[in-house]
C-alpha cells in the first residue's frame, strides 16, 4: 500500500511530465516566458539569466557547435598559464564543442591542442584543475567528469563575441 510520501512524489513527477509536455513545442524564449510566469504565480523569485547566456546554454543543450579552435579561444581569453589554458580548454569544450560535461582526459587533451601549451604544464595539471574547482570555474559532476560554471560562461561570453 503506497504511503503519503510515495503519493506526493508521484504527484510531483506527474506535474513535471505535464510541464515538459506543455513546454516542448515552444522555443527557448517562450519556455522562459512561461516559466517566469509560473515563478510569479507561486511567489518564487528566479534569477533571470542574460540573453547571451541563454543562447550559449541553448546551443550546448541542442548540440550546436560553434566554429573555432582551442588556440583561438585561449588567445581571445588571454591564456598565459596552465590554469588559464585549462579554463580556455573547458570553455572550448562547452561552447564550441557543445559538451555540457567532459572528462578529465578530454579537458587535458583539449588543452594540449593549444599552440600555447608548454611541456612543463604537464606536471601542474592536477593542481591547476583542483584550483579551478576551488575557484568555482569548474564543477566536478562525478569522478573526473566536469562542467563549466554558469558564471564563467557569462564572464567569457563578451570576450569571445558572437559566433
Amino acid at each position: 500500500m503506497p504511503d503519503q510520501k510515495t503519493d506526493a512524489y508521484e504527484l510531483q513527477l506527474d506535474a513535471m511530465r505535464q510541464i515538459m509536455t506543455a513546454l516542448k513545442p515552444l522555443d527557448k524564449e517562450g519556455q522562459l516566458a512561461v516559466l517566469s510566469w509560473v515563478d510569479s504565480q507561486i511567489g518564487r523569485v528566479a534569477i533571470q539569466p542574460q540573453v547571451n547566456e541563454q543562447v550559449q546554454r541553448a546551443d550546448v543543450a541542442s548540440g550546436s557547435k560553434r566554429p573555432g579552435t582551442v588556440s583561438g579561444v585561449a588567445q581571445k581569453l588571454g591564456a598565459n598559464s596552465c590554469r588559464t589554458l585549462l579554463a580556455s580548454a573547458a570553455t572550448y569544450l562547452t561552447l564550441y564543442q557543445a559538451k555540457d560535461s567532459f572528462s578529465r582526459d578530454e579537458l587535458i587533451a583539449s588543452a594540449k591542442e593549444a599552440r600555447s601549451w608548454k611541456a612543463e604544464y604537464s606536471n601542474q595539471m592536477a593542481t591547476q584543475i583542483n584550483r579551478l574547482l576551488d575557484a568555482g570555474t569548474l564543477f566536478e559532476k562525478s569522478k573526473d567528469v566536469f562542467s563549466l560554471s554558469e558564471d564563467h560562461i557569462k564572464d567569457v561570453s563578451a570576450k569571445l563575441g558572437a559566433a
